[in-house]
């Protein structure tokens, strides 16, 4: 087991920047949207970048920040999100999931379940 957690936080360590990278387009989208200036283009991108997002954080164990990709991914997929309330939405996911990406990679890798011994008769 220490061997595959070994491996999973090698290929996060090859992984991160481009994780982070997708991140950025993220905050860059949020912040267009909160200055109304959030083209098509930027959101096509940021909606591909969350989908994106959404899968990998999974097979790193980042289950939160997989759902918060996820939800990020369809008020993106709606078109252009309108509103204050709904931009204020979005910078707040993408500001969660950088908190959740920013935490050590032991915290997110699930534990292994404890052996049961079996119970004597």
């Amino acid at each position: 087991m220490q061997q595959v957690l070994a491996a999973v936080a090698e290929i996060w360590e090859r992984s991160k920047g481009t994780i982070f990278g997708r991140v950025a387009v993220l905050e860059q989208a949020t912040r267009a949207l909160l200055a109304g200036t959030l083209d098509e283009a930027l959101r096509q991108r940021a909606e591909q970048e969350a989908h994106k997002l959404t899968g990998s954080l999974g097979t790193f164990g980042f289950a939160q920040g997989s759902r918060l990709a996820r939800e990020m991914e369809h008020a993106l997929g709606a078109g252009v999100p309108r509103g204050q309330a709904e931009a204020s939405r979005l910078s707040e996911l993408v500001g969660t999931l950088r908190q959740e990406l920013e935490r050590p990679l032991t915290a997110q890798t699930p534990k292994p379940a404890a052996e049961e011994k079996p119970k004597p008769t």
